[in-house]
């Protein structure tokens, strides 16, 4: 791995903990226990794996930060078997789909991030 996996491993996790600081804790990870980053491959730029004690999944998700700038989501099964797969999320949406699938459900309380833009139209 080289240095740009890690600076898109750190962003992945500075989008999540942007939308909700907590969440992580909340899944049961720790970054350097049960999070990890993942090398290029021809389907991802980058990506972390998690390691997961959620309430509605407790196992390894990856996050790959794909090609065409979004992201596509694997949940593995205790067999490191793929049992359900999301893709194309994007970054303002993905601690809260993240936080759906692992802890909270529908209902669950975090938010998509949201952007602020300071580009002005010039005339």
């Amino acid at each position: 791995m080289n240095d740009d996996t890690f600076n898109y491993a750190k962003e992945i996790l500075k989008q999540i903990q942007y939308a909700d600081p907590n969440a992580m804790n909340c899944w049961g990870v720790r970054v350097g226990f049960d999070c990890f980053a993942l090398p290029e491959t021809k389907e991802r730029r980058a990506g972390i794996k998690m390691d997961t004690n959620g309430f509605k999944h407790q196992g390894r998700v990856d996050i790959d930060l794909t090609w065409a700038d979004d992201y596509t989501i694997k949940f593995y099964d205790k067999k490191e078997n793929v049992i359900k797969s999301l893709e194309r999320v994007y970054a303002p949406e993905l601690c809260r789909t993240l936080d759906i699938h692992i802890e909270s459900g529908p209902d669950s309380p975090v938010k998509d991030l949201e952007f602020t833009t300071t580009v002005m139209e010039v005339n």
